[in-house]
């Protein structure tokens, strides 16, 4: 009886011990693990999307989708995410064909050393001030992560961030021939300040080394430096953004190139948003070439979100012959209410520097028009559900002959675009314990 009734009590106590631990853990530990997705399809009509079209080209429809799904835990120290995904155009399979398509977006995990400094390591999106140079690319279905070592500071007003990464094209044991079009090697320091409520900036200098093409011995290392400047007062704001470029190009060429980003902003009311900017980059005269590259490159940012919607001007050395782009804009953001925003924008495009014109002339090279087109892009956005939202857009541009020279196609053809997406960001599991 005795023996029976110890061991209920042991039984008992094992029980009260493990409630008390669980309630100990639940008021102790705060934790979050969550599982969510992403589904985001989009259809688009192209006739002169990207490039030129002309009257030997048929528009395309295509639909595209892209599959996220996420999982994450995070406590007071640890975080851990894993974003896996599937990106596919409607039709590209065929039925009942076993096409391995599933890829790792984000894997990454951090710990928290204290309240200021903490290391997140692995496949990570980078993204920075408006994700000019260092971007997430969300347009494009793929987007953008890299594999990265990443040390994080932060206290009231300052935030800094020291990332390393070195690539290698597989397991090796000894170095060889990196035929990636990647980076080699890339290292950047970002620090934000926020100086007060109407001012805040932040300084930026990012290394990538490049390859020597079939010479694994030479690197070659461009450096990028800048600062990002965001003012505001009242309903007046501005953002301004200088940066230069230098070091050696991924063929090897010095480089000495540099940019100029400035937009004033007016919250006309609660409801519309008016913006003027202008992008300047940095062009090298064909006609005078030097010893120098005085192409700005816009690295490993979004250019969706820049130079209009058409997507002309994404990589802006490869895309204008290294002549350089003046990009002169106005935008208007309006929000009728809370599901319901529209979005208009119009860019006028240039060279900044001489580029050779061989096509309208054909056999002589003349300098070319500097005029590239004027773009107009619409847009609305209705969120008719809190984890569902669809899109609307249209673009068109009137190019310039100087266009034909980057994109060739007829200048004289209407070019433009027509797309819709609908997204669905549901949450599938979320387990938390708080304080």
């Amino acid at each position: 009886m005795h023996t029976k009734l110890k061991t209920v009590k042991t039984e008992t106590m094992r029980k009260l011990t493990f409630v008390i631990t669980i309630l100990l853990l639940s008021v102790t530990v705060k934790s979050q693990f969550k599982v969510d997705a992403e589904y985001r399809i989009r259809s688009e009509f192209k006739d002169g999307l990207k490039t030129l079209s002309d009257s030997t080209k048929n528009p395309a429809f295509t639909t595209t989708q892209r599959t996220r799904l996420n999982m994450g835990f995070k406590d007071e120290k640890l975080e851990v995410y894993l974003s896996l995904f599937d990106v596919r155009v409607w039709g590209e399979t065929a039925i009942s064909k076993d096409v391995p398509v599933m890829g790792v977006h984000q894997a990454f995990v951090q710990y928290k050393f204290n309240d200021n400094l903490a290391v997140k390591l692995g496949r990570q999106e980078l993204l920075y001030d408006d994700q000019r140079l260092l971007g997430v690319k969300n347009w494009n279905n793929i987007g953008a992560s890299h594999d990265v070592a990443l040390l994080k500071y932060k206290n009231e007003k300052t935030v800094g961030h020291f990332g390393f990464a070195y690539n290698n094209d597989t397991d090796k044991d000894f170095e060889s021939d990196y035929d990636i079009s990647y980076f080699k090697y890339l290292s950047f320091l970002w620090i934000h300040h926020k100086f007060s409520d109407q001012l805040d900036a932040s300084l930026m200098n990012i290394f990538d080394g490049n390859q020597k093409e079939g010479d694994y011995k030479t690197i070659y290392t461009r450096g990028t430096s800048g600062f990002f400047l965001n003012y505001s007062l009242s309903n007046i704001s501005v953002e301004v953004n200088p940066s230069i470029q230098y070091g050696k190009s991924a063929g090897g060429g010095e480089v000495f190139a540099y940019f100029f980003h400035v937009k004033p902003a007016w919250n006309a009311s609660d409801k519309l948003i008016l913006e003027a900017g202008l992008d300047y980059f940095s062009g090298s005269d064909a006609f005078d070439p030097g010893k120098k590259l005085t192409a700005f490159s816009n690295l490993y940012g979004s250019g969706h979100a820049f130079c209009g919607h058409m997507d002309y001007f994404t990589d802006i050395q490869k895309q204008t012959k290294n002549g350089g782009l003046d990009d002169i804009y106005v935008n208007a953001n309006f929000k009728a209410n809370d599901k319901l925003s529209f979005y208009a924008a119009l860019h006028n495009f240039q060279f900044t520097n001489n580029v050779i014109d061989s096509v309208s002339v054909p056999g002589l090279n003349q300098k070319a028009d500097k005029q590239l087109g004027t773009e107009l892009d619409l847009s609305l956005k209705y969120k008719f559900y809190p984890k569902a939202e669809v899109s609307l857009g249209y673009s068109t541009l009137v190019p310039s002959e100087s266009m034909e020279i980057l994109k060739g196609g007829d200048s004289d053809i209407w070019q433009h675009w027509l797309w819709v997406s609908i997204q669905f960001k549901p949450d599938f599991f979320i387990s938390e314990t708080k304080k």
